[in-house]
C-alpha cells in the first residue's frame, strides 16, 4: 500500500523556504540573530518563484555562540526570503512585510522566531500546525504498517485506515484553505505548490482567479496567475479521433531534433510518460510486445518523456532497452509536447494513422496490444 509521507511535505515547506511598495520604497532592515552555529556560514537569499533563480543577497560567518547580523533588503514588493544555514542544513523563511524586523534561529534546536513580521509569524504558525498534523498522521501510518504485517485481519485495521485517509485529506485541504484566505502574497506563494487540485480545472481556475483579485499589484502572484491560466487554456481544443495531430519536434536520446512527421507514412503509437510516473512502466512493457508483433515497415512507436530528470530518463531507457525513438520535453507542463498534443495526464497515448489522423487515444495498458494490432492494417 502506498502512502504519502505528510511530515516530509511539511519539512520541505518549512525548511526550504517586501511588502507592497506603498511606503515609498524604503529598504527593509533585517536583524538576524543566530545561536549555536559556530563557524557556520549563513546566507540571506531571495527565494525564486515562477522559474526565477534564487538569489544570494548577503552572507556572514558565525563566530560566537550568539551572533547578530544586519541585512539590508532592497526596496520592493512583499517577497519570501530564506536564511540558508550551513549550505542548506536548514533554511528559514522570512517575509519582508515591515521596514525593520528580527529573525532568531537556534542551530542546535532548529527553533526560530520573528519580531515585527506578522506575515512571517502567520506562515510559521501554519507550517508548525501542518508539521504537528503530519507527525500525528505518520504515527498512525506506522501503526497501520505494523498491523498489516502482523495482524492483517485485525478489526482495528479498517478503522485506522479510515482515520488515516481522513487525516490525509484534511492535511492537504488545509493548504488550500490557508492560501484561499491569507492576506500575504508572499505567504500565499510559499504554500501554493503544496495544493492538490485533483485535475479539476474549473476549481483551479476559480482558485487562481480569486488569488489574482486578492493580490492585483503583486507581480509574483500575477505571474503565477498568468502561467496557470495559460496552462489551463492549453487543455482547450483537445484532439479527438478523426482529427489530424500537428507536428511536434523534440530532442531525442542522442540530442538530435526528431519530428513526429518523420514517420508520417506509418501507423504511430505516441506514448507520453515520465520517470516520475508509477504506471508508465506497464505501458512500455506492452509496447515491447507490440513492436515484436507488428512490422516495422508499417508501424512505429514514439516515446515522449515529459520530464526534467534527463539522466534518470537516459538510465531507464538504457536499462530497459527501449529501442524505439525516445524524445524528451524538459519543460514539462510548460513545454511544446503539452502545448502541441494537449494531453491532460501522464500516462497518455495517441494511435495515429499514416498522414497524421488520430484513430484512438488513451488506450488502457492492458488493451494496447489488442487494440493497436486490430486497428493497424
Amino acid at each position: 500500500m502506498k502512502y504519502i509521507s505528510l511530515i516530509c511535505v511539511c519539512m520541505v515547506l518549512l525548511f526550504t523556504c517586501g511588502r507592497s511598495d506603498s511606503d515609498g520604497g524604503t529598504a527593509t532592515v533585517l536583524k538576524v540573530r543566530v545561536q549555536a552555529a559556530y563557524h557556520k556560514k549563513i546566507v540571506l537569499q531571495k527565494h525564486g518563484f515562477n522559474g526565477e533563480q534564487t538569489i544570494d543577497l548577503d552572507s556572514g560567518i558565525v563566530q560566537t555562540g550568539l551572533d547578530t547580523f544586519i541585512f539590508n533588503i532592497p526596496a520592493g514588493e512583499e517577497r519570501m526570503y530564506t536564511l540558508n544555514v550551513d549550505d542548506g542544513y536548514a533554511t528559514v523563511p522570512y517575509i519582508n512585510d515591515s521596514k525593520g524586523a528580527e529573525l532568531y534561529y537556534n542551530y542546535s534546536t532548529h527553533k526560530y522566531s520573528y519580531k515585527n513580521s506578522p506575515a512571517s509569524d502567520i506562515l510559521k504558525f501554519f507550517l508548525d500546525s501542518q508539521l504537528a498534523l503530519g507527525r500525528k498522521a505518520n504515527v498512525l501510518k506506522f501503526k497501520i504498517d505494523s498491523m498489516q504485517r502482523v495482524q492483517p485481519s485485525s478489526p482495528d485495521l479498517k478503522d485506522s485506515l479510515k482515520k488515516f485517509y481522513a487525516m490525509e485529506a484534511d492535511f492537504f485541504a488545509r493548504y488550500k484553505n490557508f492560501d484561499d484566505t491569507v492576506h500575504s502574497p508572499a505567504a500565499f506563494m510559499a504554500v501554493y505548490d503544496a495544493i492538490i487540485f485533483d485535475n479539476n480545472r474549473e476549481t483551479t481556475k476559480k482558485f487562481i482567479t480569486n488569488a489574482s483579485n486578492r493580490f492585483p499589484n503583486n507581480s509574483v502572484v500575477q505571474a503565477l496567475v498568468k502561467s496557470t491560466l495559460d496552462y489551463l487554456k492549453g487543455f482547450e481544443g483537445q484532439y479527438n479521433p478523426g482529427d489530424t495531430l500537428p507536428e511536434l519536434v523534440l530532442p531525442d536520446s542522442y540530442g538530435l531534433k526528431f519530428s513526429t512527421y518523420s514517420v508520417r507514412d506509418k501507423f504511430v503509437f505516441i506514448n507520453i510518460w515520465s520517470t516520475l510516473c508509477d504506471n508508465c512502466g506497464v505501458y512500455n512493457e506492452q509496447i515491447k510486445k507490440l513492436k515484436q508483433l507488428l512490422p516495422a515497415a508499417k508501424f512505429e512507436v514514439i516515446n515522449i518523456a515529459v520530464d526534467n530528470e534527463k539522466q534518470a530518463w537516459l538510465n531507464i531507457i538504457g536499462r530497459n532497452n527501449y529501442n524505439w525513438p525516445q524524445l524528451i520535453d524538459a519543460d514539462m507542463w510548460q513545454g511544446a509536447a503539452f502545448k502541441t498534443l494537449k494531453f491532460d495526464s501522464i500516462p497518455s497515448n495517441f494511435l495515429v494513422a499514416p498522414g497524421g489522423r488520430l484513430i484512438k487515444k488513451n488506450i488502457p495498458a492492458d488493451s494496447v496490444v489488442l487494440i493497436a494490432s486490430r486497428l493497424v492494417k
